[in-house]
């Protein structure tokens, strides 16, 4: 780099120690804000990664519950079955009764 510096502005450049020292604080805080980034961004994947495990479980616990409600709604429609074609009969009994009167 000094000789580039040399070569374009017929300006010679030194590294100093107190340069080289303000370069190596200016690389120390570049690499904590990447590191920051990192960690966050890590932190986020985790985080989503446990909100994905707790939906899956509960996916379970609801297909578990889908079909103890879809049995249950498979009884209750036998039944409502059953009432339906008690009723017609009755209804169809009564009309055959008032017909003949």
């Amino acid at each position: 780099m000094c000789f580039s510096t040399l070569c374009r502005f017929r300006r010679a450049t030194h590294v100093t120690p107190k340069s080289y020292l303000n370069f190596i604080g200016g690389y120390k805080n570049i690499y904590k804000q990447k590191q920051k980034e990192l960690n966050d961004g890590a932190q986020r994947m985790d985080t989503g990664l446990a909100k994905l495990e707790e939906a899956s479980c509960s996916v379970e616990i609801l297909k578990k519950d889908l079909a103890v409600m879809e049995q249950e709604l498979a009884q209750a429609s036998e039944k409502a079955e059953k009432v339906c074609m008690a009723l017609y009969f009755c209804g169809s009994l009564i009309y055959v009764w008032f017909l003949e009167i």
